[in-house]
């Protein structure tokens, strides 16, 4: 039997309110694994905390996170936009340390004519 708009409506309805209660019951557990994530990236994030709130400084370009301590859409989503930067700058920073690995490991490759060669 095919449902009804009403039916389907409900349904949706239904969802969105997991969605939502799922949202508030870990808010607090992923802001902290987040939050802690950031800070072992202090040369690119810095934790205040002011006014009931949690304020986190990116550096590089000067954005700022703000978050409450207790569930909000808003803080919710902003903890959904910082794991994303958090996920795109541990990319960047794993090849980049993945290059600098290829380099060293070329340059002890080297013979010592080689190197002087090149200038090292």
């Amino acid at each position: 039997m095919a449902k009804t708009k009403e039916q389907k409506l409900a349904e949706q309805a239904e969802q969105a309110r997991i969605k939502q209660l799922a949202e508030e019951t870990y808010y607090k557990e992923n802001l902290m694994k987040v939050l802690s994530q950031a800070c072992n990236h202090d040369h690119v994030y810095v934790l205040t905390a002011r006014q009931d709130v949690f304020v986190l400084e990116d550096t590089q370009c000067g954005d700022e996170f703000v978050f409450t301590l207790g569930y909000t859409k808003n803080s919710y989503n902003t903890l959904c936009d910082l794991e994303l930067d958090l996920t795109v700058l541990e990319g960047q920073l794993r090849k980049q340390k993945e290059l600098a690995d290829l380099r060293k490991n070329a340059l002890n490759k080297l013979s010592d004519e080689e190197r002087e060669a090149l200038g090292l």
